[in-house]
Formats: C-alpha cells, structure tokens, sequence
C-alpha cells in the first residue's frame, strides 16, 4: 500500500512492520492471580489506547453481547479511561487494569483466553499504520483476534482470527468463534506464530 501510494520509493524500499524483542524466558513469568472458578472464565484482554479509534467503545459494547462466562480486561491510558472505569463498575465482567509495566503487560497475556486488537478501519491513517502491539500479541503464544488492516503483511494472516463485522454483535460473535471447540488448534496456531513471528522479524 506505502509503495504504490509513493511510488518514488518502490524501488529503493524495504517496508518494516515491527521489530521484536528476544524471546521472554518462561521462568521469569508467574500468571497474574486468575478470577475464582477460572477454568470456568474465557478473558478477552486489550492492551493499548483507550481511544474510539482503536476499538475501545466497540469492545465495551461487545461484552452485553458475550454469555457471561466472558470477562473483558483492558489495560492502558487514554481519553476514553474514565468510560471504561464507568462500565466496570456497572458490569463486573469488565477489570480495568490501568496502564501496566511491560512485564506486568506479559503476566496479563499468560492469564488470557484471547488477545483483541478491534481497531477501526474507517480513517486513512489506519492505511499505513500497523500496530506494534499486533506483533506483541503475536509473541504471546495466546490466540489473536483483530481487525483486518489494510496494512497487515500477508504472511501473518494464517496466525490471526479476524472479525468480520466491526459492530458490537460482529466483535462478540469473533470473539466467541474464537474460543469456540477448536480452541486447542488456535493455541497450536498461537505458538507457531510466536516462532514465525521471531523469526521473521526480530
């Protein structure tokens, strides 16, 4: 997309999406303090801004539509922090986590069902932007859930499950197809993404 937008630099281009960290060490992480009956919870968790452009509204209309064996945990900073405090305080299924350091951020990935990137899709800023924390959630060895960006590479589209209709219906409905019985598979295809992922991009 960058390139036929400028085409003076096709030829002399090399597109960069991210670069990652070295694998963490398992041993360093211990698993956040899960919810009572866990086995029994499904945690979809975003981690980013809080901001409408990124999905954040959507997401929170997306849990009235979620059985609720579902909670929602969101983690980060941004003008919509005072809204999502408010509906976690209506809707107990919803844990407002803060803003997390990065290993408090890995130790919220080790307690997830799911990683959830809903970003918008309707700005021209999101045409060449691709979010870091795509590849981040890609490296987790947890199952992916996103928007389909105009920007994503092709190669990471078998590791990612994406939501066809960004409606709060059309998250929830990804999101439970997502955890659905085939849920050891999108832990295998998680894991093989992790290795691809470092591979390919670190």
């Amino acid at each position: 997309g960058m390139r036929l937008h400028l085409p003076a630099l096709a030829k002399n281009s090399l597109i960069i999406d991210g670069i990652v960290d070295d694998p963490i060490e398992e041993c360093q992480l211990k698993p956040l303090k899960r919810s009572d009956n866990f086995g029994e919870k499904k945690i979809i968790l975003y981690t980013g801004q809080l901001v409408e452009s990124y999905g954040v509204k959507l997401l929170l209309g997306a849990l009235s539509n979620l059985p609720n064996d579902y909670e929602v945990w969101i983690a980060g900073a941004g003008e919509l922090r005072c809204e999502v405090e408010r509906a976690a305080v209506k809707d107990s299924r919803l844990k407002y986590l803060g803003l997390l350091s990065p290993n408090q951020v890995k130790l919220a990935y080790k307690s997830a069902t799911l990683l959830i990137n809903p970003r918008l899709l309707d700005s021209e800023f999101v045409r060449f932007s691709f979010p870091s924390k795509l590849l981040e959630y890609l490296t987790s060895g947890v199952p992916v859930l996103s928007s389909k960006l105009p920007s994503m590479e092709e190669d990471l589209f078998k590791f990612i499950n994406f939501i066809d209709e960004l409606t709060p219906a059309g998250v929830a409905n990804a999101i439970q197809a997502a955890c659905s019985e085939n849920y050891s598979d999108a832990i295998s295809t998680a894991l093989n993404a992790r290795s691809y992922v470092y591979e390919s991009r670190s």
